[in-house]
């Protein structure tokens, strides 16, 4: 551990010690550091899961017919409700998957759309 000086915000310090319930300055300013380091370290694993599932369902959309994609699309959010993710994940890997199924449809062009179906 090194000693370092520093300005700090007493109001921001004084909430994260009535929060935390922090007894010394010193406990809170390390918790929330390590509060924050976790936070961007899960977002950055949650960033890569994410990549990794658009990856995977690019190169499943890839061997499909263009009539069949609709199809991949529903088995994936049906997949990601089964295992258990509800809500904003749900809706996020929904999101995910119209985006990669316009850039996939914009592609093929007209093909798996009826007459008239805007892309």
């Amino acid at each position: 551990m090194s000693v370092t000086q520093i300005d700090i915000d007493d109001d921001a310090l004084d909430h994260v010690m009535a929060l935390s319930q922090a007894r010394t300055k010193k406990e809170a300013v390390n918790l929330a550091l390590r509060f924050y380091a976790e936070k961007q370290e899960r977002a950055a694993r949650i960033a890569r899961h994410d990549a990794a599932m658009v990856a995977a369902m690019r190169r499943e959309w890839d061997e499909l017919e263009p009539l069949d994609i609709d199809a991949a699309h529903a088995r994936h959010i049906e997949n990601a409700q089964r295992l258990g993710f509800r809500g904003t994940t749900a809706s996020h890997l929904s999101g995910t998957g119209a985006q990669v199924l316009a850039e996939r449809r914009g592609q093929a062009g007209t093909a798996g759309r009826e007459p008239g179906q805007d892309a």
